[in-house]
Parts: structure tokens; C-alpha cells; sequence
């Protein structure tokens, strides 16, 4: 529901209710220049989406994280997913989905683990040109999201989907 909310007022774009300023364009050099870029249409918002989680391990963030960004390649724009690799998983989605390398920590937490450092991954997701980055996990995803950040010089939001702080300290007591 909240993809509706899409929509640039006075400069600044507006994306599920999250304000941020939009980054000057790049010259031919590829150096920030000091004018605001063009308008951003919203047929035309390219979204990263950096999850923890996604099919086949199910749970309401990763299912947010599908729903998202089959919303969004249907209409306002196109997406791609970044989330850690679960052996022998084919995907077959309207949209990309980039895996990156991974341990298996289900033992300890429930999930495997991305490595969020993979020159492969953060290329593939930096070729896809996003506008945005939208974390939805504030572990490896989130590391993974302010390293493209810096690569590519665009703003990141991030939402808090479930109760992290309690499943790491009871995974650790």
C-alpha cells in the first residue's frame, strides 16, 4: 500500500512516506554537479531492494520485499533484489534478483547469512543504475546498502520490519 506514495512535492521525492533530498546529477565526468537532477518521474524510479530474506526461506519481510518490488516492476518503475544465495535456489521473477555468497547460520538464528562484500554482487547491482536503495534488515543487507551507497552516491531508507533486537538476544541467552 504504501508504493501509492510515491510522488515528488516541493524538490523532494517521497518514497513510502520517507522524505529525502535527491542527489545533483552527474557531468560527463561523472562529478556531482550543484543543480538538482531532472524530475523524477514515477514511472521511472529504479529501486534497489536489500533484504536478509527471500524465497524459498518465507517470512513477512521477505514476503514485503516480493510484494514490493512485483508493485513496482508493474508500474511506477523497475527493481532489483539483493539478498544472500541459498543453494540451489533458481529464481524466476518479473524483476532481477542479484544472490550474493553465504554461510548457514540456521542453526543459530534461523536464516543463512549473507557476506555483503561480493565485487560480483555490487556490481550487478550498481549496472542496474538505482535512483534509491531501500534496506528492509538492519544486518548484511544494511552493511551491503551503505556500501553501494558510497559507490554510487544515492540515499538509502531503511525500515524496521520486526523485532531483530529480541530474536539476536534470545539467539544469544
Amino acid at each position: 500500500a504504501g508504493l501509492q506514495n510515491i510522488k515528488e512535492l516541493g524538490g523532494k521525492i517521497w518514497y513510502t512516506g520517507i522524505k529525502f533530498w535527491r542527489p545533483p546529477a552527474r557531468d560527463a565526468g561523472g562529478d556531482r554537479r550543484g543543480s538538482r537532477r531532472g524530475a523524477m518521474k514515477r514511472e521511472n524510479l529504479s529501486v534497489c531492494l536489500l533484504n536478509d530474506s527471500f524465497p524459498p526461506q518465507i517470512d513477512g519481510v521477505a514476503n514485503a520485499v516480493l510484494n514490493y518490488a512485483r508493485i513496482i516492476q508493474s508500474g511506477p518503475g523497475s527493481a532489483v533484489v539483493g539478498v544472500p544465495d541459498y543453494p540451489g535456489t533458481v529464481d524466476s521473477y518479473p524483476f532481477p534478483v542479484v544472490r550474493y555468497p553465504s554461510f548457514d547460520t540456521t542453526r543459530l538464528v534461523g536464516y543463512r547469512a549473507g557476506y555483503p562484500f561480493s565485487p560480483r554482487a555490487m556490481d550487478a547491482l550498481a549496472a542496474f543504475h538505482p535512483d534509491i536503495i531501500h534496506s528492509h534488515c538492519p544486518v548484511m543487507s544494511t552493511v551491503m546498502a551503505r556500501a553501494l551507497r558510497e559507490r554510487l552516491d544515492i540515499p538509502v531508507v531503511f525500515t524496521y520490519h520486526t523485532k531483530f533486537d529480541i530474536d539476536i538476544r534470545r539467539a544469544l541467552y
